[in-house]
């Protein structure tokens, strides 16, 4: 990461560890530092990669402050003016984490010693960095204060922040339309999904093949023999771990956590049964739905039956709507 103000300044990881660019107070930049081996994976795939500490530096590459605490991690960070907000998880396994209690670093701060002794600061929206002087007592009155100030100060500075990263993203990219226009292009098929679904739209892949529609969906479906129709998702489910395409046998398997229930009865109405987690490892198979049931095919037991659509809904949501599916192209 390149931190450019009239030269060129890096922001280095090392070997296995990422560095996470977080956002600004005033002018200071926010960054975090995760390593490979904290990867958050559910069900085989990537949730999150935590980071194990925050720091914050000033424009001439000085830290100004750091935040890191054994045995925490810190999953998402909000920047809201002179506050930085973590939420924090804590490691429950290898690959595994559970919630922790949020916190908060407040940027305000004194710079130091020296000629600077007693001069605080404050992040602003409007003047970014305020600089006060601290007193150890109040000012009486009738006593005068003595303000001395240049005249003219001049700087040059480049505004232009340069992130690099070898990370190599997927190969799929998502297109989701709605409203006649191009919404977005992005690698996470479930926001292309979601940015289609409120505009009444659809999402293709990079070739314009169209994998999800929200217009174009019946009332009532039910795909006979699910187990048979499953076969060729269920063979790659042990080792998927992100939306991958499989040419020799023209198969784009899609991974759609994240979505809504009633997001998925597209598919199954176009006869694509939808894999449905409901633990580590463990699945049901969505192969049917009408106005008021989905019809799920239990692959543990060879069982297929109905359940509420409203309870079905609830039951993925509390379990963060984990599903994959698998869609033939051309």
């Amino acid at each position: 990461m390149d931190l450019e103000s009239g030269e060129n300044r890096d922001v280095r990881s090392g070997d296995g560890e990422y560095v996470r660019a977080l956002g600004f107070v005033g002018r200071d930049l926010v960054y975090g530092t995760a390593r490979e081996e904290d990867s958050w994976l559910v069900n085989g795939r990537t949730e999150n990669l935590p980071m194990y500490s925050v720091h914050i530096i000033n424009d001439q590459m000085q830290e100004e402050t750091s935040y890191e605490k054994n045995g925490y991690y810190i999953s998402e960070v909000t920047v809201d003016e002179s506050r930085i907000h973590l939420k924090r998880v804590m490691k429950t396994g290898a690959h595994s984490y559970s919630d922790s209690p949020e916190d908060t670093i407040v940027c305000n701060a004194e710079l130091g010693n020296g000629k600077m002794d007693g001069i605080g600061w404050f992040a602003s929206p409007e003047k970014e960095r305020v600089y006060f002087v601290q007193l150890d007592e109040e000012i009486k009155n009738g006593r005068s204060v003595r303000i001395q100030a240049p005249k003219r100060v001049s700087y040059e500075q480049s505004d232009r922040l340069e992130l690099k990263s070898n990370y190599q993203l997927s190969d799929m990219e998502f297109y989701a339309y709605g409203s006649g226009h191009l919404l977005k292009v992005t690698t996470d098929f479930s926001e292309a999904l979601s940015l289609a679904y409120d505009q009444m739209g659809f999402v293709t892949d990079k070739d314009r093949n169209v994998l999800w529609n929200r217009v174009k969906r019946g009332n009532i479906r039910n795909i006979r023999d699910p187990q048979s129709v499953f076969a060729p998702l269920a063979r790659y489910l042990d080792d998927f771990t992100g939306n991958t395409v499989y040419e020799n046998e023209k198969l784009a398997v899609l991974n759609a956590r994240g979505s809504s229930l009633a997001q998925m009865l597209y598919f199954i109405d176009q006869g694509i049964p939808v894999a449905a987690y409901t633990g580590e490892g463990q699945y049901l198979v969505l192969c049917g739905f009408d106005q008021y049931n989905v019809t799920v095919y239990d692959p543990q037991t060879g069982e297929t039956y109905k359940a509420g659509l409203n309870d079905s809904t609830e039951f993925f949501r509390v379990r963060g709507n984990d599903f994959i599916c698998a869609v033939n192209l051309p």
